[in-house]
């Protein structure tokens, strides 16, 4: 069986350390594990960052301005896809997917064709933006009005009740 991780950074971080380890787990146990980052920090050959293009890095002040954090990251749709070590995965394993590395809207095509655990480091993947709610419950009814814009990761607009039902 060979699993590819998609995470923010492959050590970077609480969510990247616990699936680091995941890898390594997967590693001891004689199957093959790669992961996708949006930051490389070790230099293990079984690790590699996903590239940032122009156009996502153009687009970012327009999706920051309507507050759709991270639908610019255009690259997610076909740099996911087609790189070998997807290709070559059996399983793919999510971890944190948000700060500006990857698009959520990709999630049902890189998902299409390969058996998919995405585990939840925080509440960012089905709240309307923030990865804790604190004392907030619109996220059980589909956010909007938000008393938090600036928590992490933060809005400039509110657009809450949109990113939620995307």
């Amino acid at each position: 069986m060979k699993v590819l991780f998609v995470n923010i950074s492959d050590v970077r971080g609480g969510a990247a350390l616990g699936s680091y380890r995941l890898h390594e787990e997967v590693l001891k146990r004689g199957f093959t594990s790669r992961m996708l980052v949006g930051e490389a920090v070790s230099k293990s050959k079984l690790v590699d960052q996903l590239p940032k293009t122009y156009l996502d890095k153009a687009l970012r002040p327009l999706a920051t301005f309507i507050g759709l954090n991270y639908v610019n990251v255009l690259s997610s749709f076909h740099t996911v896809t087609s790189h070998p070590f997807y290709i070559e995965a059996d399983v793919l394993n999510l971890h944190c997917l948000h700060k500006g590395f990857f698009n959520y809207l990709a999630i049902p095509k890189i998902t299409r064709d390969k058996p998919t655990i995405y585990k939840l480091s925080d509440m960012w993947s089905f709240t309307g933006h923030c990865a804790y709610s604190l004392d907030c419950d619109k996220w059980k009814i589909g956010c909007g009005k938000c008393p938090y814009p600036s928590t992490y990761p933060s809005i400039r607009r509110d657009s809450t009740h949109l990113e939620w039902k995307l």
